[in-house]
């Protein structure tokens, strides 16, 4: 959506902060938010995917006033990396920082523009250096406004194709440290195409109201979904009612379009030998068998088993993201060539 002459990318709906000039965002829109938990409400108001979209036409750059929620249990201050297009800034402006309190980021127009187009031309990157993205991590932010000599980005000068992929903290990048190092990011940057992150830390629980309106949007041309490590308390009889839901939706809802489905990436579970997770795995798979989706074991994913995790045994680390990205990318690819 646009919003002060930017784009709020990954954002469907914003809403006047009734305690302060700022304005809230909402990834999915309030009326389906409403459908999921505690958390799930919360992280629907977060940074996840978000980005602060705009071209710069004057010398000056941008200013953009921001805050972190203070209701949001995060920590008081946030790094937002910057990109030129497909390339992250110089360093001089590669990340903002923005805190609890109203915090104005200045951004800087590109310089050597002739350079930065040679070099996303060589190298056949989907954005246009001339767009300008800041890259909003987990928090839930406020934005109060924007000024200087901006535009929305020009659609010619964005990536011609879109992969959605909905799912758990792993999908929404916990502990890739930065949103350009979570396997998600990755991906769709192997794949030429721009991102639409859906997910949702803890709270992944394939919710009906969630299903339906991924599948309505109509914005993307391929989705992942990736089920099953936020409901390991549900039953299998629950899990596989709401999985059957989710897929059948997304599926049915797009002809053409190709859905993967993604169950539990490697964990401590498969440390332990949990025999719930691999019947999980399985509802997964017939899932996605009868409704056409294709079919993919989180293991063939994050390969790497224990050495692809951080010390909390169910997120990976940096370079478990990398390998988790450089595989989906694979797996796409080869699927969609036969």
């Amino acid at each position: 959506m646009i919003f002060q002459n930017i784009e709020l990318y990954n954002v469907s709906e914003i809403e006047k902060n009734p305690d302060g000039d700022g304005y809230i965002m909402y990834r999915a829109p309030k009326a389906v938010s409403e459908h999921l938990g505690a958390q799930g409400q919360r992280l629907n108001r977060g940074g996840t995917g978000v980005e602060l979209r705009f071209e710069i036409t004057g010398e000056e750059g941008a200013d953009i006033d921001l805050r972190i929620n203070s209701a949001d249990p995060t920590p008081s201050a946030r790094v937002i990396p910057v990109y030129y297009g497909s390339m992250g800034a110089p360093w001089q402006e590669a990340l903002k920082v923005v805190f609890t309190e109203r915090t104005r980021i200045h951004v800087a127009p590109p310089a050597n523009m002739p350079l930065l187009e040679r070099i996303h031309r060589e190298n056949g990157y989907p954005f246009d250096p001339r767009v300008v993205r800041l890259l909003l991590p987990v928090s839930s932010y406020e934005i109060f406004g924007v000024s200087g000599s901006v535009c929305p980005p020009n659609p010619a000068h964005l990536p011609k194709k879109r992969l959605m992929i909905y799912g758990s903290s792993i999908t929404h990048g916990s502990l890739s440290l930065l949103p350009p190092g979570s396997y998600a990011f990755r991906t769709a940057e192997a794949l030429n195409m721009d991102l639409i992150n859906m997910g949702y830390a803890g709270s992944a629980r394939m919710e009906g109201a969630m299903a339906d309106w991924l599948a309505a949007r109509g914005d993307w041309d391929i989705a992942v979904l990736e089920m099953g490590i936020n409901s390991l308390d549900m039953s299998e009889e629950e899990f596989a009612a709401r999985v059957q839901y989710f897929v059948r939706t997304v599926v049915q809802k797009n002809p053409g379009k190709p859905v993967f489905c993604i169950d539990i990436f490697y964990y401590q579970g498969d440390l332990d030998g949990s025999e719930k997770a691999d019947a999980f795995r399985r509802i997964v798979k017939s899932a996605a068998q009868e409704y056409g989706a294709f079919a993919v074991d989180g293991r063939d994913i994050q390969t790497l088993g224990s050495a692809g995790l951080s010390g909390d045994f169910t997120h990976p680390n940096i370079r478990g993201h990398e390998v988790m990205a450089a595989n989906l990318a694979r797996i796409i690819r080869e699927t969609l060539k036969k």
